[in-house]
């Protein structure tokens, strides 16, 4: 099975992680020489970046965690939601007993139930 890649979500992944990340880290970097100037030294300085770069990286990775599992509950709430509807409005159906309106709620809440639960990791 391949994986389908989203280019729009790798152009952001491209932009946070490059662009965004060591922008932000330079800036840290700038004002803890700044506020701490032996910070900058030679051999000192070497080491600061270094923790900066591993301590940013490690904000950074946490954060864009968070990001993903908060866009992932996100769809999961809307899809629920959207199950929820759909579950009363095959109920409603049931209720009519007509065939065509029960078999058309069916097909419905099939495709809506498949939204919600996703077999092949979307």
């Amino acid at each position: 099975m391949t994986d389908v890649v989203n280019p729009v979500v790798n152009i952001i992944d491209v932009v946070i992680n490059d662009v965004l990340r060591s922008a932000a880290l330079k800036e840290a970097f700038a004002l803890i020489v700044a506020a701490v100037p032996f910070l900058g030294w030679p051999v000192i300085g070497l080491a600061t970046a270094f923790v900066i770069n591993w301590l940013g990286g490690k904000v950074f990775d946490a954060i864009e965690k968070f990001a993903s599992f908060k866009i992932i509950d996100m769809q999961v709430i809307e899809e629920n939601a959207n199950y929820q509807e759909t579950v009363a409005q095959l109920k409603a159906a049931q209720a009519t007993n007509d065939p065509a309106q029960i078999e058309a709620a069916a097909i419905v809440f099939k495709k809506t139930l498949g939204n919600l639960i996703h077999f092949d990791g979307s």
